[in-house]
Protein backbone atom coordinates (compact mmCIF):
# COMPACT_ATOMS: atom_id res chain seq x y z
CA UNK A 1 0.00 0.00 0.00
CA UNK A 2 1.13 3.36 -0.87
CA UNK A 3 0.23 6.44 1.20
CA UNK A 4 -1.82 8.59 -1.04
CA UNK A 5 -0.22 11.39 -1.09
CA UNK A 6 1.99 9.44 -3.40
CA UNK A 7 -0.98 8.09 -5.25
CA UNK A 8 -2.20 12.15 -5.93
CA UNK A 9 -4.60 12.51 -3.94
CA UNK A 10 -4.64 15.55 -1.92
CA UNK A 11 -4.48 15.43 1.78
CA UNK A 12 -4.51 18.98 2.22
CA UNK A 13 -7.88 20.96 3.87
CA UNK A 14 -8.02 24.12 2.50
CA UNK A 15 -10.78 24.42 -0.44
CA UNK A 16 -7.84 26.81 -2.01
CA UNK A 17 -5.52 24.04 -2.14
CA UNK A 18 -2.37 26.21 -0.75
CA UNK A 19 -0.22 23.86 1.65
CA UNK A 20 0.00 27.07 4.13
CA UNK A 21 4.01 25.90 5.64
CA UNK A 22 4.07 29.15 8.11
CA UNK A 23 0.65 28.29 9.49
CA UNK A 24 0.15 26.35 12.18
CA UNK A 25 -1.99 23.12 12.53
CA UNK A 26 -4.91 22.11 15.12
CA UNK A 27 -5.02 18.29 16.28
CA UNK A 28 -8.56 17.93 14.19
CA UNK A 29 -6.55 19.18 10.66
CA UNK A 30 -3.86 16.77 11.44
CA UNK A 31 -5.96 13.56 12.42
CA UNK A 32 -8.11 14.32 8.96
CA UNK A 33 -4.87 14.68 7.03
CA UNK A 34 -3.56 11.34 8.12
CA UNK A 35 -7.02 9.48 7.31
CA UNK A 36 -6.70 10.58 4.12
CA UNK A 37 -3.08 9.40 3.57
CA UNK A 38 -4.17 6.02 4.87
CA UNK A 39 -6.15 6.31 1.48
CA UNK A 40 -9.39 6.26 2.81
CA UNK A 41 -12.15 6.73 0.46
CA UNK A 42 -14.57 7.18 2.78
CA UNK A 43 -14.55 8.60 6.25
CA UNK A 44 -15.95 5.95 9.03
CA UNK A 45 -19.23 5.83 10.25
CA UNK A 46 -18.47 5.11 13.80
CA UNK A 47 -19.24 7.69 16.64
CA UNK A 48 -16.89 9.14 18.10
CA UNK A 49 -16.95 8.71 21.98
CA UNK A 50 -14.63 12.11 23.21
CA UNK A 51 -16.37 14.22 26.00
CA UNK A 52 -16.20 17.18 23.16
CA UNK A 53 -17.20 14.89 20.17
CA UNK A 54 -20.13 16.82 19.60
CA UNK A 55 -18.26 20.01 18.88
CA UNK A 56 -16.48 18.32 16.20
CA UNK A 57 -17.67 19.58 12.75
CA UNK A 58 -19.59 17.20 11.05
CA UNK A 59 -16.65 17.36 7.70
CA UNK A 60 -14.34 15.51 10.60
CA UNK A 61 -16.12 13.28 12.28
CA UNK A 62 -15.75 10.60 10.26
CA UNK A 63 -11.88 11.28 9.59
CA UNK A 64 -11.03 11.71 12.83
CA UNK A 65 -12.86 8.20 13.77
CA UNK A 66 -11.14 6.68 11.22
CA UNK A 67 -7.30 8.23 12.45
CA UNK A 68 -8.39 6.93 15.86
CA UNK A 69 -9.31 3.86 14.54
CA UNK A 70 -6.15 3.23 12.73
CA UNK A 71 -4.45 3.96 15.71
CA UNK A 72 -2.66 7.32 14.38
CA UNK A 73 -3.88 9.83 17.09
CA UNK A 74 -5.64 9.28 20.40
CA UNK A 75 -7.48 11.64 22.74
CA UNK A 76 -5.79 14.36 25.16
CA UNK A 77 -6.96 13.90 28.96
CA UNK A 78 -10.43 13.62 30.38
CA UNK A 79 -11.61 12.10 27.81
CA UNK A 80 -11.21 14.58 24.95
CA UNK A 81 -10.12 15.15 21.49
CA UNK A 82 -9.28 18.87 22.06
CA UNK A 83 -10.28 19.23 17.81
CA UNK A 84 -9.23 22.77 18.26
CA UNK A 85 -5.99 22.59 20.41
CA UNK A 86 -2.54 22.82 18.01
CA UNK A 87 -1.33 19.69 17.20
CA UNK A 88 2.58 19.68 19.26
CA UNK A 89 5.14 18.30 17.23
CA UNK A 90 5.62 15.27 19.08
CA UNK A 91 1.86 14.06 17.92
CA UNK A 92 3.24 15.42 14.67
CA UNK A 93 5.77 13.22 14.82
CA UNK A 94 4.01 9.85 16.12
CA UNK A 95 1.26 10.29 13.19
CA UNK A 96 3.92 10.23 10.42
CA UNK A 97 5.53 6.99 12.32
CA UNK A 98 2.50 5.35 12.26
CA UNK A 99 1.74 6.36 8.66
CA UNK A 100 5.16 5.03 7.83
CA UNK A 101 4.77 1.96 9.65
CA UNK A 102 1.30 1.18 7.63
CA UNK A 103 3.17 1.63 4.72
CA UNK A 104 6.15 -0.79 5.94
CA UNK A 105 3.22 -3.45 6.27
CA UNK A 106 1.85 -3.01 2.92
CA UNK A 107 4.81 -3.82 1.23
Amino acid sequence: MQLSFRNGRDPILPNDHTFRADQEITRTELAVMAAKALGANEPSQEALTFADAGSIPAWAQGWIATAVNEGLIQGRGSNRFALRELATRAEALVVVMHLLQVQAQGQ
